[in-house]
């Protein structure tokens, strides 16, 4: 008699996606990574205009302590590291 082999779901779900998806070459791989890394460079470099208008427009009237707050990354860049 044979024994059952337990595996965890991420176990499962890891072999499923690998029997789904045909195997991408170095050059896609690098070639999607390339263009996902300038995609949220892309996206941080807005962000990080978009702050410093909005920090300049309001240091005028603005506190020490608030002008020293710290800056949080923009919610399309948490969204995208989400999916």
């Amino acid at each position: 008699m044979g024994q059952a082999v337990v595996h965890s779901s991420s176990e499962i779900i890891l072999f499923l996606i690998m029997l789904s998806c045909l195997p991408m070459t170095d050059v896609e791989l690098l070639a999607a990574c390339k263009e996902e890394f300038h995609r949220r460079l892309k996206v941080y470099h807005a962000w990080k205009m978009k702050n410093k208008k909005n920090q300049s427009a309001a240091g005028a009237g603005a506190n020490k302590a608030q002008q020293q707050a710290p800056v949080r990354a923009p919610q399309a860049l948490v969204q995208s590291g989400k999916n």
